[in-house]
């Protein structure tokens, strides 16, 4: 378990623009994800399930807006 947390380590130091995206099974582990969106300045957006998980009103915060197309071509530059 180790090793694969320091490569995902490794690659989130690494990425251009990280998005965290967090779905209902992260709802217990919002203060974590968090911490790590503000660590990497990355936007957090929720699936509908997984609203609530970090602050709404948080500025890294986008909220439930996965199907938007904006948010699916941020994504795809990601």
């Amino acid at each position: 378990m180790a090793a694969q947390i320091k490569a995902a380590i490794a690659k989130l130091e690494k990425a251009k623009r990280p998005i965290v995206i967090l779905g209902g099974g992260a709802l217990a582990a919002g203060i974590s994800a968090l911490a790590i969106a503000e660590k990497l300045n990355a936007p957090i957006i929720t699936t509908v399930a997984g609203k609530g998980a970090v602050p709404a009103s948080h500025p890294l915060c986008w909220g439930a807006r996965l199907l938007l197309p904006e948010t699916q071509k941020l994504l795809a530059e990601s």
